[in-house]
């Protein structure tokens, strides 16, 4: 088992109490991302979904661009 899907399964097994068997062959991957995402935002672990800086960046630079205009 790589690193990466042990610590999967052990976040989400301290947090749920489910078995190795049902995370890793019954919870749907999409699921249990999103529950060790919220697990590790719960311990304070700075999170972003995969993919998504290229949006929130974006978002991000036009607030600042607004907020810059109302500043002037």
């Amino acid at each position: 088992m790589p690193v990466w899907e042990a610590e999967y399964v052990v976040v989400i097994a301290a947090r749920t109490g489910w078995t190795e068997e049902f995370i890793r062959w019954e919870l749907p991957l999409c699921r249990g991302w999103a529950y060790y995402h919220a697990a590790m935002l719960m311990d304070g672990q700075r999170m972003r979904w995969p993919g998504s800086g290229d949006r929130v960046v974006k978002w991000f630079r036009s607030v600042q661009g607004w907020l810059g205009k109302l500043r002037k």
